[in-house]
């Protein structure tokens, strides 16, 4: 029948076990008809030694080649941290990914430390499985990991694997150096939680004197009542809540004291205290309530102190009646009421903004986007803003999701905020990509941002499909009907209605041509395999 996915597998043996593969042409030399699955890439241990290949013509923007961000916490316990090197392969509802080495250019998985990583690899689904295993370096390779979170930047599906264990780095094949994670949501892993994970992530201010040394409490409260019934201290070992930082912190509940879903109440609160620079900016605060899937943020931009109050909160069924400190911009569906009734969960967007490469083009600012659709809807995507964004000759990615769904865009309003006196932006270009759809569409600017106001960019579409898509859902759904129209004409329509008893195929041959690309190093004495579906 017809061909829909070539898995390619490396085992990465040997010296020299990279491979650039250009693609893979199947012929079947029965009937004469063959299938590309181009590549053109490499496999290694940064883009992994297993792939899903598309065939020729869903090799562009709905390829089954994706780049995914991991994100891995290491727990904040004594010697929780390793010099060992970290592997991990994902198991999806349509495929696998092979193993891949998670790797940066900063000593990672250290104690209490977030590590972001981007690899490649196949679109697999919906992640259901995460293997990591740990391969021994040095002295105190054992490794105490916390979760691990991994988000496809082409569709925004985000996947949470929660651990909280012990890796041991013992000798070659100890069981206990891997081990095999469910994806938190899923009913089999929340059978088996003793305890509900939760993780806050706090973003203070960069305004001048924004950081505090004073104590940071929070309540989130839902329809059972409080989470973990007291209010929660955000503390770790790290020293938390200065300028510009993120921060992140892991919390485990008793399941009899989960506060339930949705969440209907948020309070942040700053401790009172005598010290100087007690002070607070918050900036956004973000909820993720593991074990369900659900990500809450809310921005906030406003100062914690005497004048200004101590305490800010936000209430579910007060939206849409009044201002509140706490402003809700990104939530699960059901949870936004619009018109007396439960929105739906609005959309996923992937934001590419492209800093000038000129001199004195970067900026330390905070930077802003308000972006408008054609029925005058407006969302301000709130992201994290790292201290090594938005640099000179740099292209920032952002995933945002919007609370409510957006028509097509006409316009974003790019604007700066707590500007020092050199902190210009010469921006070039923005990009805003609907997901799953792959809509597209660019602002181009290439100038300097007013410190005063900003600028309104015009949207021009340069990827023109349709709003409400998914290409590779599509592709997929397109095969079967075509395999469905071929069992009519092969049974009749009479026939094609009952599953008819399988004849013994008759075997037939396929020519496998595989070409390896003609450049330095693209050669492998690694063993490769192949599979056909």
């Amino acid at each position: 029948g017809m061909m829909t996915d070539c898995r390619v597998v490396s085992d990465g043996s040997g010296i020299g076990s990279d491979w650039f593969l250009d693609d893979v042409v199947v012929t079947n030399t029965t009937f004469g008809t063959s299938t590309r699955f181009p590549y053109n890439n490499w496999f290694d241990s940064s883009n992994g030694w297993a792939h899903n290949l598309a065939p020729e013509g869903m090799e562009g923007d709905s390829t089954n080649i994706v780049k995914y961000q991991v994100t891995v916490i290491t727990s904040d316990i004594r010697g929780a941290g390793t010099d060992g090197e970290v592997f991990m392969a994902l198991k999806g509802e349509h495929g696998a990914m092979g193993e891949t080495r998670l790797e940066s250019g900063r000593k990672n998985f250290e104690r209490n430390q977030t590590d972001v990583f981007e690899v490649t690899g196949s679109a697999i689904g919906a992640l259901k499985e995460a293997n990591i295993r740990l391969v021994p370096k040095g002295l105190g390779s054992n490794w105490h990991l916390k979760m691990v979170e991994v988000i496809n930047l082409k569709s925004g599906a985000k996947a949470v694997f929660v651990y909280d264990d012990w890796l041991e780095g013992g000798k070659e094949g100890d069981p206990k150096a891997s081990v095999t994670l469910l994806e938190a949501s899923t009913p089999e892993a929340r059978a088996k939680r003793k305890t509900d994970q939760w993780r806050v992530t706090t973003v203070t201010g960069t305004q001048s004197g924004a950081g505090t040394d004073a104590d940071v409490f929070i309540q989130i409260w839902g329809p059972n009542g409080m989470l973990g019934g007291s209010e929660i201290y955000l503390e770790d070992s790290k020293n938390n809540f200065e300028k510009g930082s993120i921060d992140t912190f892991v919390l485990d509940f008793p399941v009899e004291k989960d506060c339930g879903d949705p969440i209907e109440k948020l309070v942040v609160e700053r401790g009172k205290t005598f010290m100087c620079g007690a002070n607070w900016n918050l900036d956004m605060i973000e909820v993720l309530d593991v074990s369900r899937g659900h990500t809450y943020k809310w921005a906030c931009g406003k100062w914690f102190n005497d004048k200004e109050g101590l305490k800010k909160e936000w209430h579910r069924d007060r939206m849409g009646q009044q201002p509140q400190d706490l402003e809700l911009v990104e939530a699960p569906a059901g949870v936004n009421p619009v018109q007396g009734t439960d929105s739906v969960k609005g959309d996923m967007y992937r934001l590419q903004i492209k800093t000038s490469d000129k001199l004195g083009a970067g900026t330390d600012a905070s930077v802003r986007v308000e972006l408008t659709d054609a029925s005058g809807h407006k969302w301000k995507p709130y992201f994290a803003q790292e201290s090594s964004m938005f640099e000179r000759g740099a292209t920032d990615e952002i995933m945002a999701s919007s609370l409510e769904p957006m028509d097509e865009m006409v316009s974003a309003h790019v604007f700066l905020e707590n500007c020092g006196i050199m902190d210009g932006w010469h921006l070039e270009t923005l990009h805003v990509t609907q997901l799953p759809s792959q809509r597209k569409w660019e602002f181009r600017h290439n100038g300097w941002v007013p410190k005063d106001g900003g600028v309104t960019l015009k949207a021009e579409v340069v990827n023109d499909v349709p709003l409400n898509g998914n290409p590779l859902e599509d592709y997929r759904a397109d095969v079967q009907q075509l395999q469905d129209q071929d069992q009519v004409q092969a049974q009749g329509p009479q026939q094609a209605r009952r599953p008819a008893p399988k004849p013994v195929p008759e075997p037939i041959d396929y020519e496998v041509v595989v070409h390896t690309e003609n450049k330095l190093g693209a050669g492998t004495d690694a063993s490769v395999t192949a599979e056909i579906v």
